[in-house]
């Protein structure tokens, strides 16, 4: 009986008079769909795609996109960011290089590896002694530098090497 009443006591607590009327819910209508739903073509499938390109027509652009915006952002370095193989004129290795260059206004960074007379290998990070828009002298060693000029289709070298001068040309490595 307790139980009852405190039930009867809730319910009438809910009923609160407001003025001068008892309080009740109004009727919510149930949901409508337009008169013309499922007729009407979709407009957009949320996936950020163009009107009317399909599934197969974005995959095929997805590609061509990166290589846009990669080329975009390559476009933003310097000449020399990369990888890079020193080729003499006999079509033999002397040294591979590493560089950084994010452009003019930053500092060139990089390193370089190379194998000595005798095969053993050495490396070391790169210095640049000068820099202008179409030559770079790095030193590479106290006993090695690379002077580099711009020239048609890539880079000219010179390697001075313990007082020995080899012309070679700078390769770009394409990943």
């Amino acid at each position: 009986m307790a139980g009852d009443l405190a039930g009867a006591a809730q319910t009438d607590a809910m009923q609160a008079v407001v003025d001068g009327e008892v309080y009740r819910r109004p009727v919510v209508p149930p949901y409508e769909p337009p008169s013309d739903f499922g007729r009407r073509a979709a407009e957009g499938d949320g996936g950020g795609a163009r009107s009317g390109t399909t599934h197969a027509d974005r995959s095929g652009n997805y590609q061509t996109e990166v290589d846009a915006r990669r080329l975009r952002a390559q476009a933003l370095l310097g000449p020399l960011d990369g990888v890079w193989r020193l080729i003499d004129e006999g079509g033999e290795v002397l040294l591979e290089l590493s560089v950084t260059d994010r452009g003019p206004g930053y500092a060139l960074a990089g390193v370089w590896r190379g194998s000595t007379a005798a095969g053993a290998t050495r490396t070391s990070s790169i210095v640049v002694l000068d820099r202008t828009d179409d030559a770079v002298i790095l030193s590479l060693s106290p006993d090695i530098k690379l002077d580099l000029r711009r020239a048609s289709g890539g880079w000219a070298a010179a390697l001075q090497e313990t007082g020995r001068v080899r012309v070679a040309s700078l390769v770009a490595v394409v990943p």
